[in-house]
């Protein structure tokens, strides 16, 4: 999650919010995201499903929308 800024267009950064290993079930995320009037707001999120290596589901609170992010990986294909 620390990468996301990375891939995401207006994210400025997320942060762990607890010591809870990367990629279990209830680890708790601060995202920093730039919204369009209001400028830039925080977002908890918290990580509802991980099936390793291939799902990653992410639900926040942020009213009036509740975003979730959901990753499916899979291996690359080469042509």
């Amino acid at each position: 999650m620390e990468n996301f800024q990375h891939w995401f267009q207006g994210v400025n950064s997320i942060t762990s919010l607890d010591e809870t290993p990367h990629g279990v079930v209830g680890k708790t995320y601060l995202e920093a995201v730039d919204v369009p009037i209001k400028g830039r707001q925080n977002i908890k999120l918290k990580v509802v499903e991980c099936i390793q290596p291939t799902n990653f589901v992410t639900e926040g609170k942020f009213p009036p929308v509740l975003p979730r992010m959901e990753i499916e990986l899979s291996e690359k294909n080469e042509y």
